[in-house]
């Protein structure tokens, strides 16, 4: 099971973006795999409201649709206040709130692996997909 951050989302729906032709290729090579995609309601809530932001209402709507391919995982009070500790404990300016729910969450599930182009997820012990 891969869990999927919205760096990915993101890159795979701008075309612009620096890891668009890379997050196209991983992608096919984890579709080619069968393999599992994961994510939580909050990466969707941020990545919808990045989409819209830059991207505009219509590639939003659509994104939403694609949500399909995704396991998604439903952030309750208890997993939110949780990683509200884990957020006070980190002290890093540069890391959000919904990446520590990430972090929680996958360590939470037993996910090792995360499609993203955030270094964050390297920092906290996880492992970056790529198109090896």
């Amino acid at each position: 099971m891969t869990f999927v951050d919205t760096s990915a989302l993101y890159a795979l729906a701008d075309r612009r973006d620096d890891n668009h032709a890379r997050a196209k290729k991983i992608l096919q090579e984890l579709l080619r795999r069968n393999e599992e995609f994961f994510t939580h309601n909050y990466i969707i809530v941020e990545t919808v409201a990045l989409i819209q932001r830059r991207l505009g209402f219509s590639v939003a709507e659509a994104f939403l649709r694609d949500t399909a391919l995704f396991s998604l995982f439903w952030i309750d009070e208890r997993i939110h206040h949780d990683t509200a500790t884990l957020f006070a404990s980190l002290k890093k300016r540069t890391v959000s709130f919904v990446d520590c729910t990430s972090f929680f969450v996958m360590k939470q599930r037993g996910v090792r692996h995360a499609f993203a182009f955030d270094g964050d997820f390297l920092t906290q012990g996880f492992i970056l997909v790529n198109e090896e």
